[in-house]
């Protein structure tokens, strides 16, 4: 097993000293090794240390939880699956010995992305004591040798908290199998881990809601966005008494995001908006009190944290400005780590993740724009880290393209920010480029960390350009909802000055720029060449949104109150707006070639939309290319299929853009 051969590489080094250099690489990697699930995920200590355990993809296309001696790197335990459709999905170490799994499965097509069960297993690090803890399917195999009960429960579970101070008990959430589409009052439950048996502690005062536990296992928050869009915090003192609401959008304006709960359950660690501006991270009390500022970026938005062993305690906070970073906050032993690791990965983002031996133990993850992930385990002790693995094994960052940060003024002056990817051994100058959109697009950002897609592309040839457009997620209240309303007009004009500035500084060659995107990428993509007919050479539409009314009426988005509210929010209702700004009434203005790609069972952005608009095109005498693959949803998951739309997409821009 490949996984078993990184595990015997253990490089270690002093204080914050150097490390190895990895081994020079080839010039340009296999498309394979770009696509499919990561080697190794979810990587944990053991709060003992004694084991370290990670999710690991086979070939087959199933996963299972691997746990390992953290002395000696042997297998102690495989947690696989039943069938080729389940595989593992969350997990945590509820104890020194115990875990608490989570399974996933595929539905509405052998192919398409998996979902949640909603069941969980328990079972102890050398694989002994197996448990369903929580099932709907009543009596079946679930995972290997841990077989279901007939005990079933009509509701799905997921876990709210692994109780540290707890070994038997967990909390967890219920809602009902016959929730609807606008979702449940979820119930609250301590869950014992070995017995399965539960009591029931409260039910959420506002639909999927989420929460937070103190150490003496009081649930004494509970969040939700409602289906007007605005944020709620509720909070109560103990299991028994009521809620009542601490924070709530409607009043205040902007919205609160509660973080972390301190361990009495009287100090609350929220994200809370600015009316202008990014947001800043408070500390307040649960009942009471002002909002005491503990950071705030001038220019973006959080987008991480880092706890200390108890997973309460602040250490840092992640911003993604241009270069990703960690704000150290505090000056505990574990926030001075931090800063000393960051000085020795100076180039990379460092994180704390998991810790084991009261602390004693820490894994250490470290990622840049070329690396993926490589994980570490320092011990404090003797001042050493031991390398564990790195997520993507087969893409070395030594032959990968580089990623820098740039920025430019949008023509009404609002100030854009993005990322530029440049083929391994390029200049930048000149360069066939391929402005790549992101999704969502509201809830959606680019970053600075390594970019699957661009490092794809950069591969082959092709320099990527990614613009965090007004409407993206990340800087802050007021330029997120700059773009609302704006799908095919302002969000549009960032996307065309970001590619006109690319040209302007002589970095992209003004003959070879594509065009690309996925779901609302898509859109922007198809939009762009509608717009901007001279602009591009070339447009790819991956699960592409292309006709606004069509939106509105097929689709998971619009099942929904929530949905409703939130396309009327962010796009409008207007008809003659929505038919302005849906590139597939406007194809007889296309001039570049199209490829469209889709998934037959998308319930997100229904095949129609590709279809509808490979028609249009085909009757307007336009190229077109079209691939739909019948089993995948919003999103290719199967890597042959996933192997099959890259060569094609590559192929396509050769043909239009060549890269040299």
């Amino acid at each position: 097993m490949k996984l078993l051969l990184l595990f015997l590489i253990v490089l270690q080094f002093s204080g914050f000293g150097a490390w190895a250099s990895p081994q020079a690489a080839n010039e340009r990697l296999p498309l394979e090794d770009f696509l499919g699930r990561s080697d190794l995920d979810n990587v944990r200590l053991s709060p003992n240390g004694k084991y370290f355990s990670a999710t690991v993809s086979g070939k087959d296309k199933k996963s299972a939880l691997v746990v390992f001696d953290a002395q000696t790197r042997a297998i102690t335990n495989t947690i696989g699956v039943a069938t080729v459709r389940e595989m593992i999905g969350n997990y945590a170490w509820v104890s020194d010995e115990r875990l608490v799994v989570s399974f996933n499965i595929q539905l509405g097509g052998q192919l398409t992305t998996p979902v949640s069960t909603g069941e969980l297993a328990a079972v102890n690090a050398d694989g002994s004591k197996k448990k369903l803890l929580h099932s709907w399917r009543g009596d079946r195999q679930v995972g290997t040798n841990i077989k279901r009960v007939n005990t079933s429960q009509q509701t799905f579970a997921r876990m709210v908290d692994p109780l540290r101070l707890d070994d038997d008990n967990i909390i967890i959430s219920t809602s009902s199998m016959n929730r609807s589409a606008d979702g449940d009052f979820d119930e609250v439950h301590l869950l014992n881990v070995m017995t399965g048996t539960r009591k029931r502690l409260g039910r959420a005062p506002v639909r999927d809601a989420s929460f937070l536990v103190d150490d003496a296992g009081q649930v004494r928050v509970a969040t939700a966005v409602d289906s007007q869009q605005s944020h709620k915090v509720y909070v109560r003192q103990n299991n028994d008494s009521d809620w009542s609401l601490r924070f709530d959008q409607d009043k205040d304006a902007v919205g609160t995001y509660p973080i972390a709960l301190s361990s009495d359950g009287k100090t609350l660690l929220v994200q809370r908006e600015h009316a202008t501006g990014p947001a800043g991270v408070y500390r307040v009390g649960t009942d009471a009190g002002e909002l005491e500022l503990v950071y705030r970026d001038p220019v973006v938005d959080p987008s991480g944290y880092n706890f200390g062993p108890d997973g309460r305690e602040l250490i840092g906070i992640v911003y993604d400005s241009g270069v990703p970073r960690v704000q150290v906050v505090g000056s505990t032993p574990e926030a001075k780590l931090l800063r000393g690791l960051q000085k020795s990965f100076s180039d990379s983002l460092v994180q704390l993740s998991s810790y084991g031996a009261q602390g004693g133990l820490a894994l250490v993850e470290v990622q840049s724009g070329s690396n993926s992930g490589d994980f570490y385990v320092y011990n404090r002790a003797d001042k050493k880290a031991n390398y564990l693995a790195s997520r993507r094994e087969a893409l070395d960052p030594d032959a990968l393209g580089s990623i820098q940060p740039v920025s430019m003024k949008a023509r009404d002056g609002m100030q854009l920010h993005g990322y530029l990817t440049v083929p391994r051994g390029m200049q930048a100058k000149g360069l066939p480029v391929l402005v790549w959109v992101h999704g969502g697009p509201h809830s959606e950002r680019d970053f600075g960390l390594f970019h699957r897609d661009a490092m794809l592309f950069a591969n082959f040839g092709y320099a990527t350009l990614r613009v965090n457009f007004r409407g993206s997620d990340g800087y802050g209240k007021d330029f997120m909802r700059a773009g609302h309303r704006e799908w095919g007009a302002k969000m549009q004009d960032d996307v065309t000055d970001a590619t006109r500035w690319l040209i302007e500084q002589g970095i992209a060659d003004p003959k070879r720029v594509c065009i690309g995107g996925a779901s609302f990428g898509g859109y922007a993509a198809v939009m762009g060449g509608v717009r901007e007919p001279d602009l591009y050479r070339c447009i790819i539409s991956y699960l592409g949104v292309h006709d606004l009314e069509l939106m509105f009426a097929r689709g998971d988005i619009e099942d929904s109150v929530y949905g409703q509210n939130y396309l009327e929010l962010v796009v409008g209702k207007d008809q003659k707006m929505l038919r302005e700004r849906s590139p597939i009434n406007f194809v007889e203005r296309i001039k570049a070639p199209v490829f469209i790609a889709a998934g037959g069972a998308d319930d997100r952005v229904p095949k129609a939309h590709a279809e509808r608009l490979h028609a249009a095109l085909e009757k307007a005498g336009k190229p077109v290319e079209l691939l739909i693959k019948t089993t995948e949803g919003h999103g290719y998951y199967d890597q042959e299929n996933q192997i099959e739309l890259y060569q094609k997409m590559l192929a396509f821009m050769d043909a239009h853009i060549g890269a040299d």
